[in-house]
Order: structure tokens, then C-alpha cells, then sequence
């Protein structure tokens, strides 16, 4: 046997320890769960109604315990419908995705001023839970998935349709839900995440395997 294939021997780890390794890196690449179907099922879970035509239940106050009815009157659609056309620039699924954010944004300022929500602080506030001002990120991937389901209601999706949330973990990382669309075109599915940015301010779309945690 040569110096080469002994000293090889010597510093390769374990059979075991491999294995304990492997399993590491595997967890530490993070675990996904949802994004996938229609949303029903999300809703069941955390006892919320879904949209019924323009009217939506926003959640707050974390996990969704506290829930208040909102309508978007006519007036409301119109205006996204500009906004969006404006914001869409072309054809796109890009576009559409950049006219999404404004859609958003201007949905939670609407929404928030009608709710008090819109003094939401940024991010996991452990002293907001009870709070119908404050939302977790369960109420904000709820509450966006409704106002991105009136958008598809109201013909303003042409190239996403709207999925169940996506719930992602990893070690040392907290469980985070958020919002998913899906081009119809290319099959991509993109986290939509309002809960990282004040309220009223556009949300983070990025493809959701590569949001929060990595998971491909």
C-alpha cells in the first residue's frame, strides 16, 4: 500500500461520523412545506375565511387570533388596475411580478389605515402576540395571499396564479410562512414576503426555493 492510500486511510472520517455530517448539511439546507395547490387548506389551518369575491378576513395579532372583514370597494379595483398597468411596463411575467409589488404595498396602506395594522412593527415582535395591530408572519402570508387572490379575482393576474403559502425551517432558524405565486408558463414559483418590510411598503418576490432558507 503507498504513503498516499495510508495517509488517506488515516484522516478520512468515520463511517459514522460521516453519516452524523450528511445529515447536518442536509438540515442545514432547510425544509419546506406548502407552497403547492390552492390555498384552502392554509386557511382551515389557522380557523381564517377565505376572499369571497373583494371582501377578505386580515389577520392579526399572530397566528391569526384576531381577524377583521375588509371589502375593496370599486373604486379600489379600479385604481389597482392603473396602478398595475402602469407598473407592468410590458407583456411580461417580470412585469407582472413588478406590478404585484406595487399592488401590494398599496393594498396593506389601505388596508392598515382601515384596521390599525398599518402600525405593524417590522418583523417577529414577541410583545405584539394579542395585539390586533401587530402580525406574525402567518397573518402577513394569510393576508397577502388575499389580496393576491382578489387580484386573480379581478382579471389582474395574467401570468400567476396564486398557491398555498409556503412554511420553511432550517437549525437555529425560526419557521417562516409566506405568500406564493406561480408562473403559469415556466412552472417558477416566487415567495411574495411582506413580512420583512413596513407596512405598506412593497413586498420581497424572489424564487421561493431560494427565499428565507434554501431548499434546492
Amino acid at each position: 500500500m503507498s504513503r498516499f492510500r495510508v495517509l488517506s486511510s488515516l484522516l478520512a472520517p468515520p463511517p459514522l461520523l460521516t453519516s452524523i455530517l450528511s445529515i447536518i448539511a442536509f438540515g442545514l439546507a432547510g425544509c419546506s412545506y406548502g407552497g403547492s395547490g390552492p390555498p384552502a387548506p392554509h386557511y382551515s389551518q389557522f380557523k381564517a375565511e377565505m376572499p369571497e369575491g373583494n371582501t377578505v378576513t386580515v389577520c392579526s395579532a399572530h397566528g391569526c387570533r384576531h381577524k377583521t372583514r375588509f371589502a375593496f370597494s370599486r373604486s379600489d379595483i379600479a385604481k389597482l388596475r392603473t396602478l398595475m398597468d402602469h407598473a407592468r411596463r410590458d407583456g411580461s411575467s417580470a412585469g407582472e411580478r413588478r406590478a404585484i409589488r406595487k399592488a401590494i404595498a398599496w393594498m396593506e396602506d389601505r388596508v392598515g389605515r382601515e384596521t390599525g395594522t398599518a402600525a405593524d412593527r417590522v418583523g417577529l415582535d414577541f410583545l405584539g402576540a394579542g395585539d390586533p395591530t401587530q402580525m406574525d408572519c402567518v397573518d402577513e402570508a394569510t393576508n397577502t395571499t388575499s389580496y393576491l387572490s382578489v387580484l386573480a379575482a379581478n382579471g389582474l393576474l395574467r401570468h400567476h396564479e396564486v398557491l398555498r403559502p409556503m412554511a420553511k425551517d432550517a437549525p437555529l432558524r425560526w419557521t417562516h410562512y409566506f405568500a406564493v405565486i406561480r408562473d403559469k408558463t415556466t412552472g417558477q414559483r416566487w415567495a411574495v414576503d411582506s413580512f420583512m418590510r413596513p407596512n405598506g411598503q412593497e413586498p420581497i418576490i424572489m424564487e421561493a426555493e431560494k427565499w428565507y432558507v434554501r431548499t434546492s
